[in-house]
């Protein structure tokens, strides 16, 4: 039975990445207006309500490699054991989870960076997935602090960290190998060290 439903999850995955690879190669081809979810199913030999069945919408097929990134993002910092500091968690998350789940060829990551960055309902979108990691940040950190989510300290750092993150993602394809990795590392080590600035000043008489 659980070889059925592993050959089974591994077609929907089959499916669900034939999908989005067809579509970005008629996004460089045609453009991603030109582009209707009825030509990506015909190309990808898929009938379109099947297309449908595991993207809603085309919007949602630009952002497919999101899911993940938002799933094992919400994994490891929600479900941290007691006593890491969230801020900890995250930088385990984007040093040691973020290369796997981007496993995208970078020509891919290239075209579709090209049609987010020329039409603006599809930057909108990214920015409101953005603010979701930005929410979660805020709410651990705040945990941790045992303050409110809302507070200025709170949303700094989740602003600084998330804004960072975001960075780093756009300009990887640029970087050498390793330079991601300094670069998170760097932006924990500029967060914390304010973050115990801030902290201390509040302590102090």
């Amino acid at each position: 039975m659980a070889e059925v439903v592993g050959l089974r999850e591994l077609k929907k995955q089959r499916t669900h990445d034939t999908i989005v690879r067809v579509a970005i190669e008629l996004f460089d081809e045609r453009g991603y207006h030109a582009t209707t979810v009825a030509d990506i199913a015909a190309a990808a030999e898929f009938a379109p309500s099947t297309v449908f069945a595991y993207f809603p919408t085309k919007e949602d097929i630009v952002f497919a490699t999101w899911a993940p990134f938002e799933a094992s993002f919400r994994e490891r910092l929600e479900g941290r054991p007691a006593g890491e500091p969230a801020i900890e968690a995250f930088r385990d998350w984007a040093i040691r989870t973020i290369p796997p789940v981007l496993a995208t060829p970078t020509e891919e990551m290239m075209i579709l960076r090209k049609i987010i960055d020329s039409d603006e309902r599809l930057l909108v979108q990214e920015r409101a997935r953005m603010a979701m990691f930005e929410e979660v940040l805020a709410n651990e950190v705040a945990h941790d602090l045992g303050v409110s989510p809302d507070a200025a300290i709170i949303r700094i750092v989740a602003g600084a960290m998330a804004g960072a993150f975001g960075s780093i993602l756009a300009d990887r394809q640029s970087m050498a190998a390793g330079e991601s990795e300094r670069q998170i590392s760097l932006v924990i080590a500029f967060v914390e060290a304010g973050l115990s600035a801030i902290l201390h000043h509040d302590d102090s008489p």
